[in-house]
């Protein structure tokens, strides 16, 4: 049975590094635990009980502090939302619960209210049946590999941290911190622009959370006519949520139908967006970041953070404007974290992008706002701006192998490409003209993953992903 949540038959892929090994997490071998997370089945490895272990000894790594909690709308939610109120106020914690709100609103309130930490509940675009947690430290930013090692450290000891009866904190409820988030945007958007265009915007909600606010985020922005799709906040998925052209079908007819500017397919937990435009094409996570990239380094120029993996036109953007990319390994936290030690203008990360000026996490409110302000400044179509972005051509294959034999491959590749001096930040990236690949370990599942990006033509990146994966099969026989 194929397992939703990249869990089942998967334990070599046990992304914890460093920690003390064995204890308690020898139980949950199986979850998924990734970067600054862990996600699974509910039921089946995601537990109450685990939920609450882990919320306290996330207390005991945030020193007994105030810790947000919030969640999306999958109907699991509210079961592990009470299990990690619970195990936060186990271990000394004051807890305000802010409900069902996005995940970017949830990190920005850490920072706005001096919390000391907060766990988003949301396993974001994977199915209805898996669920996870989320961890993020006191600057609002998702916990880095070390913080997480750190965290692993608490969660294997002896179950001795739990406060007496005089020691519990005060649970508190705030149901108004999307509204914090929302005016920090729309404070720092030419909302009069985009009232003056008369913009006609389709949504699809996939009944998460923006089912809950972009409508009115929306309204307040000035889009003139608003159509939404999945805007029932409960958490049932009429489609799978996983932000993909196949996926998005209806939205895409809304769009033609209703004659709207633009479309917007938002994840459950609203940290992420994919764009279509006007005829109704859908774009891929990497061009539809490119907008809002672009009109961040219209109002700003200057330098620009962004994983390994992040589309070339990217690049060609930031150098046009003036300024250069500091490249991350992939992931949200090494992202956000770059754009603060290197005080870039934005991060940039597929679906979405990171604006510091709001709060140095992805955010798809950000993201449409900005979205919203170039067409209405450009008065142009999505289509004639997407015209004039940098087009690459990708192609993504997914080689199942272990761990070990994924890493042997990996050198030897690398060993193979020597003269094209690949990078080895994450993987290795090997560049060669008007083509490049990264190929690496997949975060949550036993696979190579083999991206190519070609500035000629779709075709050619496939041919070269193809080649890789000969390649990488010929040394995977071989260890």
């Amino acid at each position: 049975m194929e397992d939703p949540c990249g869990c089942r038959g998967k334990s070599d892929e046990y992304h914890f590094h460093g920690g003390k090994g064995g204890g308690r997490m020898n139980q949950y071998r199986k979850l998924i635990v990734g970067i600054s997370s862990i996600r699974g089945v509910v039921g089946e490895r995601l537990q109450p009980s685990l939920a609450a272990d882990f919320a306290a000894s996330f207390g005991g790594y945030v020193g007994k502090g105030t810790v947000l909690v919030a969640r999306d709308t999958r109907p699991s939610g509210i079961m592990l939302e009470h299990a990690v109120i619970s195990g936060l106020l186990s271990a000394g914690c004051k807890v305000i619960s802010a409900g069902i709100l996005p995940t970017p609103s949830l990190q920005l309130a850490v920072k706005e209210h001096n919390c000391s930490g907060a766990i988003a509940i949301t396993a974001s675009q994977h199915p209805q049946e898996c669920n996870a947690l989320r961890f993020i430290n006191q600057e609002g930013m998702y916990l880095s590999d070390q913080e997480m090692s750190a965290l692993f450290d608490i969660y294997n000891q002896p179950e001795d941290g739990f406060i007496r009866e005089s020691g519990y904190q005060s649970l508190s409820y705030n149901q108004d911190l999307f509204e914090e988030h929302a005016k920090k945007i729309w404070s720092r958007i030419d909302t009069a622009a985009i009232r003056a265009a008369n913009l006609k915007i389709a949504i699809d909600c996939c009944n998460g959370v923006s089912a809950v606010y972009t409508k009115r985020f929306l309204k307040n922005l000035g889009v003139d006519e608003i159509f939404a799709l999945n805007e029932t906040p409960n958490g049932i998925f009429n489609h799978c949520p996983e932000m993909v052209a196949e996926n998005l079908t209806e939205l895409s007819e809304c769009v033609r139908t209703n004659h709207c500017d633009a479309g917007f397919a938002q994840d459950p937990d609203g940290d992420s967006i994919i764009l279509l435009d006007e005829t109704g094409k859908v774009y891929s996570d990497q061009k539809s970041m490119l907008i809002p990239c672009k009109r961040v380094l219209e109002r700003t120029p200057g330098n620009v953070s962004a994983s390994i993996q992040t589309t070339a036109a990217l690049e060609e953007l930031v150098k046009a404007s003036g300024g250069k990319v500091f490249y991350t390994k992939i992931g949200e936290a090494n992202i956000g974290l770059s754009v603060v030690q290197n005080k870039t203008v934005l991060g940039a990360e597929g679906g979405g992008i990171i604006w510091p000026e709001i709060h140095p996490c992805r955010d798809s409110f950000a993201a449409m706002a900005l979205t919203l302000e170039k067409i209405a400044c450009a008065k142009l179509k999505v289509s004639e701006i997407m015209k004039q972005m940098p087009e690459y051509h990708s192609a993504l294959i997914t080689l199942p192998c272990n761990a070990q034999s994924a890493e042997e491959a990996i050198r030897a590749l690398a060993s193979a490409y020597e003269r094209f001096h690949p990078e080895h930040l994450d993987g290795v990236r090997i560049s060669m003209g008007k083509v490049w690949a990264l190929i690496r370990k997949s975060y949550s599942e036993s696979a190579l993953k083999i991206y190519v990006e070609s500035a000629v033509s779709k075709v050619d990146a496939e041919g070269v992903a193809e080649t890789f994966r000969t390649e990488l099969e010929k040394y995977l026989s071989g260890v």
